[in-house]
């Protein structure tokens, strides 16, 4: 099964994505971790930095902005949702791309981790197929 990991480029520790990763695996326990595809977008730093740095054979989607234009990146995460089994979101306030990826992969009844930390914790949806919601505060 394949698992996107998309994020923010503000984020820059491992240990966010790792937590990510580990709830992840407790909700879609069914997921095994051994079996697991990885892939990201080619964006250089933050999320999809790390999660290349991790899971170095991770497939990786690049933004086309010369056949597309403004709307490369909108196309990136189309392709994305279409190809993966499931995707976990990181992001920060300023993330519109990693938001418009959850939502497209809801959209196709993917499997989707959000995961928001910051100062007052984290707080986390998980959506089994794009519908049953189920999400914690720590």
């Amino acid at each position: 099964m394949k698992l996107a990991i998309v994020g923010s480029q503000d984020i820059a520790d491992d240990m966010t994505v790792q937590a990510a990763l580990s709830l992840w695996f407790q909700c879609a326990h069914w997921w095994k971790r051994e079996e697991t595809e990885f892939a990201t977008s080619c964006v250089e730093t933050g999320v999809p930095a790390i999660v290349r740095r991790l899971f170095p054979p991770a497939e990786v989607f690049c933004a086309d902005w010369n056949r597309f234009g403004s709307s490369g990146a909108a196309e990136r995460n189309k392709r994305m949702a279409s190809s993966v089994d499931g995707l976990i979101a990181i992001p920060s306030i300023r993330s519109a791309q990693t938001w418009d990826a959850l939502r497209r992969a809801n959209r196709k009844k993917k499997t989707t981790l959000l995961y928001r930390s910051g100062g007052l914790g984290t707080d986390w949806e998980f959506r089994l197929y794009g519908d049953e919601v189920y999400g914690g505060r720590s």
